[in-house]
């Protein structure tokens, strides 16, 4: 990998001197890599790559924002907005509830007063 992106062993250690790794190294920039001495061609080689595996070259941004992040913020907001209508429906089938079964009480209870009248 090193070969393709034309860093040599200085250029790896600069970058593993500075710790960066995982989401860190999916983070830099080219200023990022310039400022710790990697030179102009193998920095813009880096971001390079760092775009594609942001899949910023694929076009899965939007308005700047990681097309997963889109993806997971719509989910989050779907189960939020199901939560509430699921919550909103199941109280009202428990005011329902309580009222059917409180009228058919008293349905009975009056005709069993009825009965026991006559």
């Amino acid at each position: 990998m090193k070969e393709g992106l034309d860093l040599d062993d200085e250029d790896v250690d600069k970058i593993t001197e500075q710790k960066v790794s995982g989401q860190g190294f999916l983070g830099l920039t080219q200023d990022d890599l310039m400022r710790i001495g990697i030179a102009l061609g193998p920095a813009k080689n880096i971001i390079n790559l760092v775009k594609k595996l942001n899949g910023e070259e694929q076009g899965n941004y939007r308005y700047g924002i990681p097309a997963y992040t889109i993806i997971e913020r719509t989910f989050e907001e779907l189960k939020e907005s199901q939560s509430e209508l699921l919550k909103q429906r199941f109280k009202e089938l428990k005011e329902f509830n309580k009222e059917s079964w409180s009228e058919l009480l008293k349905q009975t209870f009056d005709g069993f007063k009825e009965s026991v009248a006559r």
